[in-house]
This record gives structure tokens, sequence and C-alpha cells, in this order.
């Protein structure tokens, strides 16, 4: 079964989610989390 990833920078960009917030969702999707501090940075 294929599972389609709904959450793309469109989508998070249409929720409201401002650049840094979608990098950080970006960076979890692609790593399976971020810290604190990989958010800081």
């Amino acid at each position: 079964m294929f599972m389609k990833d709904i959450y793309t920078e469109e989508y998070l960009r249409n929720l409201g989610l401002h650049e840094r917030q979608i990098k950080a969702v970006v960076y979890a999707k692609k790593n399976g989390r971020i810290t604190n501090k990989e958010y800081q940075k």
C-alpha cells in the first residue's frame, strides 16, 4: 500500500506556517525528528 505524503511545502504554507516552521517540518520528515537545538540553528 502506498500512502501519499500530504505535508508538502505548499500545503504547510496554506496552513499559515512561516518559512522557518516549514523547513523544520521538512527536516523532521527527512530525518525522523528534530531537536530544539537543531530547530534553533
